[in-house]
């Protein structure tokens, strides 16, 4: 609902990110739901005894993934008001671009895709070690490669040509 003025975004309103952050978590809380429904059908189905005890292991560990996200986003989202009722921090803006919110998304969305898949062929829940890569991919992009490549100090022609001159000095 941003709207683009003259080459700039309008700020929201803290009214406005409380009521788009509580749309966000009840989408993405159907969203866990279904997936987790969809795979409980698949796995407790009425032939039981197709399903493996590692079935049973995987859907409690994609619903607890996606619940645990859900939870985080509510919980980093949750305005705060004060004593007559009137609002004094929104919370995070779970809509915001390349914020928490986002990576929490990203994670729910793919925890759900690989939930439904893994439930016609065990072996495809393996997909989900993609999601720890994808964390290391980040943590190197934003944290570590520029940390590790970033330029030294820029020393000034005086300071370089002092430098040069002591060092000729101990030389000679």
């Amino acid at each position: 609902m941003s709207q683009i003025l003259k080459g700039t975004k309008l700020a929201k309103s803290s009214k406005q990110i409380c009521e788009e952050n509580g749309q966000t978590v009840s989408f993405y809380q159907n969203f866990v739901i279904v997936s987790s429904i969809f795979n409980f059908v698949a796995v407790v189905q009425p032939f039981v005894g197709l399903s493996y005890w590692l079935d049973y292991v995987l859907l409690g560990f994609f619903f607890c993934v996606g619940w645990g996200s859900l939870q985080f986003m509510r919980s980093i989202s949750r305005p705060s008001y004060s004593g007559s009722g009137s609002l004094i921090s929104s919370g995070v803006d779970l809509n915001m671009e390349y914020g928490i919110g986002e990576h929490l998304k990203d994670i729910i969305i793919y925890t759900s895709i690989v939930q439904v898949v893994s439930s016609f062929k065990t072996v495809l829940a393996l997909l989900w070690l993609l999601l720890p890569l994808r964390f290391l991919y980040l943590i190197w992009v934003n944290f570590i490669s520029p940390w590790i490549f970033a330029l030294g100090p820029q020393l000034d022609e005086n300071e370089s040509t002092k430098k040069k001159r002591a060092k000729i000095k101990r030389i000679h």
